[in-house]
């Protein structure tokens, strides 16, 4: 019982595994049957729910959360579900809780399964939430009781946490031995427990410390790594579909021998859906690394089209200089002919300069002669 004047309350939030008696012990905590238990494989925690009670002396207040493996939804749907869930019942004490409680049920094995679960929680809740808030509530204590008559001499409930080994016994160590059976049928008994759990309580308290919305808000990074790993395989079913497309255009654009202005617009619209798809990525994935191997197939195929872009630029530029080569030596031939012909056509002047120069020479010496010769023969005649 608390002593005068101090802080009398017991702020306790249970979460745990579908199936294990979590509801139940929140009624054993409160002394009622302030929540509603099934003996079915679905929870029946589906939605938060908070009770309230004066137990020995302290007023107790127990927020139910969503049973974890509730089998009514797609998984991905049921972890986003649980996320908003557990924020609610975070909100439902606003000065935060003294523990979280995690139930546990007795006799069964701590599977790789039942690590998961630990995991599973610490993204939910933080990793150091069972070594700073965490009280492990074993249900089923009357399977304990069946089980301790078969031993020689029997045992307590503290002797058998401390012969536990494995993955158990590391939980054990990490949340300090803060451990307490629970039975649901002896009056006895669960007083006992109650007492007993108050007491663990009291010692988290004398911390000074509280879970609150703002230890729960620092974890939100590993909340969205949970959701997306659960919603994994949907989102890379989708996001393959996507890349399947572009690498069905690339393929596509690959068949094109010339970079023509309606091959570029299939090439820039092809690294735009890349783009986008890569953007996509980056928001669905928020930072978690889950997705990282599907951004960088985008990556690749964005590599590849800058690549067979480049490449067809190169062999447009290639055919570009080989044009201009071609026509600057087509000008270099018709200019070579031109300049041949004028040679040949000045030739041609010189040789008919040549002639009319020499006929006038001709002409200017024959002439005379000629005449000369014609006096000389007329003169002969005339003797």
């Amino acid at each position: 019982m608390a002593s005068p004047g101090s802080d009398d309350s017991i702020d306790l939030f249970l979460i745990g595994k579908t199936g294990h008696g979590k509801s139940s012990s929140g009624n054993s905590i409160l002394g009622r049957e302030a929540f509603h238990v099934s003996d079915n494989t679905e929870s029946d925690t589906y939605d938060v729910q908070v009770g309230w009670a004066r137990r020995d002396g302290r007023k107790v207040k127990v927020v139910d959360g969503p049973g974890i493996g509730d089998t009514r939804m797609q998984r991905g749907d049921a972890v986003q579900k649980m996320v908003q869930d557990m924020g609610q019942g975070i909100v439902q004490c606003p000065r935060g809780f003294h523990a979280l409680l995690l139930v546990l049920k007795y006799g069964n094995r701590f599977t790789e399964e039942e690590f998961g679960t630990i995991e599973f929680l610490k993204s939910l809740f933080g990793p150091a939430f069972v070594k700073d808030f965490c009280i492990l509530v074993f249900t089923h204590g009357e399977l304990f009781d069946i089980n301790n008559k078969k031993r020689n001499p029997p045992i307590s409930f503290e002797d058998w946490r401390r012969e536990q080994k494995g993955a158990i016994n590391d939980l054990f160590n990490e949340c300090d031995n803060r451990a307490v059976l629970f039975y649901n049928s002896d009056e006895e008994k669960m007083e006992d427990q109650l007492k007993i759990l108050l007491g663990i309580v009291d010692g988290l308290k004398s911390r000074g410390k509280r879970y609150t919305n703002e230890a729960f808000d620092k974890a939100a990074k590993g909340r969205e790594e949970l959701i997306v790993r659960e919603n994994a395989p949907k989102l890379r079913e989708e996001i393959q579909a996507k890349i399947d497309i572009l690498v069905d255009g690339l393929n596509s654009l690959r068949q094109c021998s010339e970079l023509d202005p309606v091959t570029k617009e299939r090439f820039d619209q092809l690294k735009k859906d890349a783009r986008e798809l890569e953007v996509e990525i980056a928001e669905q994935d928020k930072g978690t690394g889950v997705l990282q191997q599907l951004n960088q197939v985008v990556k690749s195929i964005i590599t590849n089209i800058n690549s067979h872009m480049e490449v067809m630029k190169a062999k447009l530029d290639k055919s570009e200089k080989e044009r201009k080569m071609r026509l600057v030596q087509e000008q270099y031939t018709m200019n070579l002919r031109h300049l041949e012909n004028e040679q040949r056509e000045r030739k041609q002047g010189w040789g008919a300069f040549f002639i009319d120069i020499f006929k006038s020479i001709a002409s200017a010496f024959v002439a005379p002669a000629v005449t000369f010769a014609a006096k000389k023969i007329l003169q002969w005649f005339r003797k």
